[in-house]
């Protein structure tokens, strides 16, 4: 599963990535994000029992925790190998946060009967849930494009020099 406001930019695709890791263990993998500290409270946050670089056995799963309730500074990343057991968790988890069924509290259903693990990315997660990250994101990747940098750069440059005047 692939949730529409991550985009994450990766040498070998975050997909790719968690199918190795699902590959191996045969259950839920959540791909997860080093988030500092003080932005923990926007996003999903896992703990567990490290198994090696970038692979954790969860234990816990916090939707959107306060920074001192937070297990670690893991965010859930937007991108999911779901085993079939999580539509009953989902038809088995009340509304939580935001009056919401929370993925993340299904997760916790789960965590009861099956193991769980997330594995920290490599790539960069663009969280385009906001607009301003939105904007922002598109303006990154309009500058890497061949055909639009050079462009698009000297029209943000006569943007910001009419700011400046």
């Amino acid at each position: 599963m692939l949730l529409g406001d991550t985009i994450i930019d990766s040498v070998i695709p975050v997909t790719q990535q968690l199918i190795d890791i699902y590959e191996q263990y045969r259950a839920t993998i959540i791909a997860v994000e080093e988030v500092p500290r003080d932005k923990v409270s926007r996003y999903g946050i896992v703990g567990g029992k490290v198994l090696g670089d970038s692979i954790m056995e969860l234990s816990s799963l916090i939707e959107k925790p306060a920074v001192d309730k937070a297990p670690s500074n893991l965010a859930i990343a937007g991108r999911y190998i779901l085993t079939p057991q999580i539509f009953e968790a989902i038809e088995h988890t009340p509304k939580g946060k935001n009056n919401e069924v929370q993925l993340t509290d299904a997760f916790l259903y789960l965590l009861k009967r099956e193991n769980i693990y997330s594995h920290r990315i490599e790539g960069k997660r663009y969280d385009i849930g906001n607009k301003l990250d939105f904007l922002k994101t598109n303006v990154e990747f309009a500058l890497r494009r061949k055909e639009f940098a050079g462009p698009f750069a000297e029209f943000l440059k006569e943007i910001v020099r009419e700011l400046e005047s």
